[in-house]
């Protein structure tokens, strides 16, 4: 499977992709197919619901600490993958914004409009979190200003949308725009900035540059040790992406090594069931896998599929991600029957969420086409090697193969065969 995150940049690109990153975003017209959920519509303008008397002042307008306290709680819930909870927490806090009357309302609107975003971003809801997307953006450069630090959240969460879309020719000017934002507004050692170079070490680890990589995620993790201490939740983030550079690179006992880190940090942090956990479990799998410690690998393959069909449901990117990985391991043991049927259910899941020209699709459909082979079914596997074809044509900037999976779900490509996971 396929899967990793890009928030990163290029120079070559940076004055030509500010002029027009705002109309690509706001006019995006590129036909990929979006899920939707039923009566979103409605929720994503704010739920109506009347404000209490604690909440309404003298003029009838919230009080700020209410939307705030909704915010943080949220957040907390969604550290915790309990998304029905934040989501109702983050959609109160979005009808208390819309009737908040004072002047920095445009600021804690942008802010809960970025929330609910990475909300239904986690829980694989990209046709939400895109309309969001577009009225944070569109209110935040009207009232905030270019160069307002959430109007740079913004920028980086539709980074991570399109990544999740497949889209990857548009992410590089937006996460341009928002690591040269961090810099000039907090300094070169934030942590906000860690996770701009973290996603830009992503991005040029997605485009094979893998020792300009590592040392942009050595730089985000010193950074982010510095700044918020040895055992903070963050550093999962850049751990996996690290372990991830070193697998890449062949570097495999290294790599073993950060995963194992990234997972302490989770455990003590989010616990062992966070869908983040299922994440590291399937990159860590994978290594399992091609070194041959296919019995390891089937168990936290296993335990990956637990967490995520727990969590984030039956129809979601990383259940799928696991499912064609545990195809892969089926395939590689010689057991053609049951990887076949693994390969139809992850391929299921994909068609129903995934845009049409999604490059995880091309490689599901390839890997399958590889199964059919040595079950000498030929013609079968030409239909889906002609159907992976098509589908990379359609979308050459999503000519990835081989990829690990990242934290924050999006992906990166290895280049390697035998490090897929």
């Amino acid at each position: 499977m396929n899967w990793l995150l890009h928030i990163f940049l290029c120079s070559s690109l940076a004055c030509y992709s500010e002029v027009l990153l705002c109309q690509n975003v706001l006019e995006d017209k590129n036909g990929e197919r979006e899920h939707h959920n039923q009566g979103r519509g409605d929720l994503l303008r704010g739920t109506g619901v009347p404000l209490t008397p604690a909440e309404a002042g003298a003029s009838g307008s919230p009080d700020l600490s209410s939307i705030e306290r909704l915010n943080a709680q949220a957040i907390r819930y969604q550290d915790k993958g309990q998304y029905l909870q934040a989501e109702q927490l983050l959609l109160q806090a979005l009808t208390l914004c819309e009737q908040y009357r004072q002047p920095d309302q445009p600021m804690i609107l942008v802010t809960t409009l970025n929330h609910l975003a990475r909300l239904y971003y986690d829980e694989g809801k990209y046709a939400e979190m895109k309309t969001l997307l577009r009225r944070a953006l569109t209110i935040g450069e009207k009232t905030l200003g270019t160069e307002d630090l959430e109007v740079a959240v913004t920028l980086e969460n539709f980074g991570y949308l399109y990544v999740a879309q497949g889209n990857y020719a548009k992410v590089q000017p937006l996460l341009l725009r928002a690591l040269r934002v961090r810099e000039k507004k907090l300094g070169p050692d934030h942590p906000d900035v860690a996770t701009s170079l973290s996603n830009w070490g992503n991005l040029l680890l997605s485009q094979g540059k893998y020792a300009e990589a590592e040392k942009l995620q050595r730089r985000a993790l010193l950074i982010r040790q510095k700044a918020l201490g040895p055992s903070h939740h963050d550093l999962a983030f850049t751990m996996n992406r690290l372990a991830q550079v070193c697998q890449l690179q062949g570097r495999f006992t290294e790599a073993k090594d950060w995963y194992g880190q990234a997972i302490a940090v989770l455990e003590k942090t989010v616990g062992t069931e966070h869908p983040e956990m299922a994440v590291v479990l399937i990159n860590l799998a994978g290594l399992c896998r091609h070194q041959g410690r296919y019995t390891e690998s089937l168990t936290l393959y296993q335990q990956a599929l637990a967490i995520s069909e727990k969590y984030l449901g039956p129809e979601h990117d990383v259940t799928a991600a696991c499912i064609e990985n545990l195809a892969e391991l089926n395939s590689k043991q010689e057991r053609h029957s049951e990887a076949e049927r693994l390969y139809q259910q992850a391929l299921a899941i994909q068609e129903k969420i995934l845009p049409s020209d999604h490059p995880d699709l091309a490689e599901t459909l390839r890997n399958y086409a590889a199964l059919l082979r040595k079950m000498k079914r030929k013609s079968e596997a030409s239909a889906l090697d002609a159907r992976a074809k098509a589908i990379l044509a359609k979308n050459p900037s999503g000519r990835i193969a081989d990829r690990t999976i990242d934290v924050r779900a999006l992906r990166v490509g290895s280049g390697q065969e035998g490090t897929k996971q």
